[in-house]
């Protein structure tokens, strides 16, 4: 999980360089993102050391507030329909997005609608679907399921109402999942 973060995020025009310079300053090889040896328990500790100065992972902070409830990890193959249950998380621009209801399905619909929050452009959900149109291929989606089977986005907000612009082009998809107790 923490090695599929660190390459979408690097590779992300919004969170590239905040990575890069966390790498930087921990004079850590960029390698470990880009070309992960997994089985490396050293590599593993600087990623998980990089990702917990990036977004709170292992310290009970940021994104990752809740991350110590998480028993496992799981590669899942979602399929169309378990797209209906998935959710941003709780954050003023996702909200807004989806019309209060939290679902990315919502935020896709308004997209096609043409609106837009905070005056940011929707041109990088249609720059999404493009690329996925023309055969592009983007790190795996990671998301936390719950006790009752719903399903919160962690990982790939603009990658997933992306590719909900166009139904005919989503599922099944393989994703990585967290389940909590």
């Amino acid at each position: 999980m923490i090695s599929v973060f660190l390459i979408a995020e690097l590779n992300s025009p919004r969170w590239g360089k905040k990575i890069e310079n966390i790498l930087l300053k921990n004079k850590i090889d960029k390698r470990i993102v880009t070309s992960p040896n997994i089985s490396n328990s050293r590599e593993n500790s600087l990623r998980a050391l990089v990702l917990g100065e990036f977004r709170g992972y292992g310290k009970k902070d940021g994104l990752f507030d809740d991350i110590d409830e998480v028993i496992s990890w799981k590669k899942v193959l979602l399929e169309s329909e378990d797209f209906k249950k998935i959710k941003y998380i709780d954050y003023d621009y996702w909200n807004e997005l989806s019309g209060k209801t939290g679902f990315v399905v919502d935020g896709a619909k308004n997209v096609k609608k043409g609106m837009e929050i905070f005056n940011v452009s929707n041109k990088q959900y249609w720059q999404i679907l493009e690329h996925v149109k023309n055969g592009g291929k983007f790190p795996s989606l990671i998301l936390l399921s719950d006790k009752t089977g719903g399903l919160k986005l962690l990982e790939g907000h603009v990658r997933l109402t992306g590719y909900l612009l166009d139904n005919k082009n989503i599922g099944p998809l393989e994703v990585i999942v967290g389940f909590k107790s």
